[in-house]
């Protein structure tokens, strides 16, 4: 998923997680706000994560990112700066 500057709004769903088969995602320089889902930690072949320039903040402990993004054994690259 490559949709950078589109101007999207809301939260990035949980179902996103379904998608198993994603290598990259990259939403980045939106107007997403919300909570990091913890499911994005799911994915078995996840390389990159791109969510930086965005309003996201994990709400349960006032982090950016989920503890569950450390169990993603491929993720190689993750951005998540200039989030709330």
């Amino acid at each position: 998923i490559n949709l950078p500057y589109n101007g999207l709004q809301g939260t990035i769903i949980w179902e996103i997680s379904q998608l198993e088969w994603l290598k990259e995602i990259i939403l980045s320089d939106n107007s997403l706000s919300g909570t990091i889902p913890p499911q994005l930690g799911n994915f078995a072949s996840l390389k990159m994560l791109r969510i930086d320039g965005n309003d996201l903040i994990n709400i349960n402990t006032g982090q950016a990112v989920p503890a569950e993004l450390a169990d993603v054994p491929s993720l190689d690259f993750l951005d998540i700066h200039d989030n709330n």
